[in-house]
């Protein structure tokens, strides 16, 4: 047996009956933690590989990824088995007349956008769109994929597959220099300004597509709406240290959950952190459902291109009464339909306005109902994700018959 570094897929638990104990799997998932996580972030990291292996994606679709460099000796014969189920087709699907076959290029670390990858995957297989997700550091076994386009939703690497077409995410306007490197750039934004800039830098060399990151359609749930759930990352300077009063603020509430990497909510809540929320599974969704109301708050690059956080349309799609800032995006397409808080107010004004509006929701349950059955009317009619997948499909194929001409 020799050291070498971890290899790991989304579909491992399934792969290794037979191969490994039941137990061994589990440690194996546990051991690959980051050094200096907490406990009850490798629990959530183990949750969620597992939660994602064992999720209905349906065939030949699953998530390829290389996070951390192990300490443990992993046998050899695992690495060919690792190689023959990206070579036999396991991981995706060999190529068939009429179908494409793509890889999302994201960041281990970057939830936000692999769970988009994985919303994306499950809209494109009817289409005739096969997909895999890999992450930075899994380059050799993208190789042997050779996809027919890579999609990043991470900074591009033409290096990687130069004769194979690509597509980029653009998230906000610091990205939009990855779009220079790719085929066609998908814009989160409406912003037709934006749009124009970002069309007029690329000098016509990329195709620019707005689009947004939104969810497939579901049913409306009337349930009850107590509790506030918040997911961020708290990536930026204002949602990650302005906004920390704030958090303290909520904490105290007894009402606030929140959700994330346990490292981006350290030192900013006592009582309210609840953990990691798994891709790939709708516990998102599921989660945002059961509390039944969520806050909005986006990054200074969100409100200087007009790009929305995924997070509106999440929170529609679950059913929830929305607390949004008062982003341009999300008063022009969701209006009176959402309680709004002023981004610009100090953290305890905008505290008291959260808390005006939670007093409000829960004094007033059935008029709170009819608030997010407006809001999820409009993400259902006007932002469904299945049209955005027709949109996508049809920009992929045409940049991947561009190359092959």
């Amino acid at each position: 047996m020799k050291p070498v570094r971890s290899v790991s897929f989304s579909t491992l638990v399934k792969s290794l009956e037979g191969f490994l104990p039941r137990e061994e799997q589990l440690s194996y998932f546990l051991k690959e933690s980051p050094p200096g996580d907490s406990g009850r972030t490798q629990k959530s990291r183990l949750i969620q590989q597992v939660s994602m292996a064992s999720a209905a994606h349906g065939p030949g679709r699953g998530e390829i990824f290389c996070p951390f460099d192990s300490k443990n000796a992993i046998p050899e014969t695992f690495i060919e088995q690792l190689r023959h189920m990206t070579q036999s087709g396991k991981i995706l699907p060999k190529s068939q007349k009429g179908r494409l076959r793509i890889v999302f290029m994201n960041s281990i670390f970057h939830f936000p956008e692999r769970e988009s990858c994985w919303r994306l995957m499950e809209m494109l297989a009817p289409h005739g769109i096969d997909c895999c997700i890999c992450d930075e550091k899994s380059k050799n076994l993208v190789r042997q994929i050779n996809p027919d386009l890579l999609f990043f939703f991470w900074q591009p690497d033409r290096n990687l597959l130069p004769d194979v077409p690509s597509a980029v995410m653009v998230t906000h306007p610091v990205r939009s220099a990855w779009a220079r490197q790719s085929d066609v750039a998908f814009y989160v934004t409406d912003d037709e300004a934006a749009i124009r800039k970002l069309t007029a830098q690329l000098k016509e060399k990329t195709r620019v597509v707005p689009t947004t990151l939104s969810t497939k359609k579901t049913e409306f749930y009337g349930g009850p709406k107590r509790r506030l759930f918040y997911a961020s990352l708290n990536w930026d300077q204002r949602r990650g240290v302005g906004y920390v009063p704030l958090y303290r603020l909520l904490d105290e509430t007894g009402y606030f959950d929140a959700y994330g990497p346990e490292s981006c909510w350290e030192g900013k809540v006592k009582n309210s952190y609840r953990g990691l929320l798994a891709n790939g599974c709708d516990e998102l969704l599921k989660t945002a459902q059961k509390a039944g109301i969520v806050l909005v708050l986006h990054a200074p690059l969100h409100f200087n291109s007009g790009t929305p956080t995924a997070r509106i349309f999440e929170a529609a799609a679950a059913s929830a009464v929305i607390i949004s800032d008062k982003h341009p995006f999300v008063q022009k397409h969701f209006g009176d339909s959402v309680l709004y808080v002023d981004q610009n107010a100090d953290p305890t004004e905008m505290f008291r306005q959260i808390d005006g509006h939670m007093r409000w929701i829960l004094a007033n349950p059935k008029k709170a109902v009819e608030l997010a059955r407006r809001s999820h009317s409009i993400a259902t009619e006007k932002f469904p994700l299945e049209r955005e997948a027709e949109k996508i499909e049809a920009c992929i194929r045409k940049v991947v018959a561009e190359r092959a001409s």
